[in-house]
């Protein structure tokens, strides 16, 4: 197995990770709970919500990506 197969591997365990989930969407509804309660003059925080969010999205995408990539090796080598 090379380097890549592990990545997609561990890529699809962390997607399929129940308490990884779990985690990821209660960093999600904390934030968007900081853009809710937020006064109109706390727009760092807002910005800090909005990154973080952003982090998250693009970790995901980053997994997916890894799993699709290695997909796509795999039907190729047939």
């Amino acid at each position: 197995m090379d380097n890549s197969e592990i990545r997609a591997e561990d890529a699809k365990r962390l997607r399929s990770d129940d308490t990884f989930k779990l985690l990821l969407q209660e960093v999600r509804e904390n934030q968007k709970e900081v853009f809710a309660t937020t006064a109109a003059d706390e727009i760092e925080r807002r910005e800090e919500a909005h990154a973080i969010l952003r982090a998250i999205n693009e970790m995901i995408t980053h997994l997916d990506a890894v799993i699709t990539a290695e997909t796509l090796l795999e039907m190729r080598k047939g």
